[in-house]
């Protein structure tokens, strides 16, 4: 089983744009660890944050920075946590 929610809050800072705030588990082993590759974990459960800001510079041009924890990577409890963060941008054309 996996479920995500998430909040969008619309013109945050600046008309058009977008600040998200997501919460993920990707999947947590019930039954059937047998058929897995990697196994199933320790019992941990994998935990995932995301944040991003879409902000348009223009109306062509948006800087679209983002941050990810992962926690319990792969439902190993003894697994460290994993941060990442980009920052993208995005033409329209």
């Amino acid at each position: 089983q996996a479920f995500q929610a998430g909040v969008a809050f619309p013109d945050l800072g600046k008309e058009g744009a977008l600040g998200t705030f997501s919460f993920v588990v990707p999947f947590d082993v019930l039954d059937g660890e047998e058929f897995l590759a990697s196994g199933a974990g320790d019992g941990g459960t994998q935990y995932e944050f995301e944040l991003t800001y879409f902000y348009p510079i223009n109306s062509n041009i948006a800087i679209v920075p983002a941050f990810y924890l992962v926690s319990n990577p792969n439902n190993f409890d003894e697994n460290p946590n994993i941060y990442t963060g980009n920052v993208r941008m995005q033409f329209r054309f």
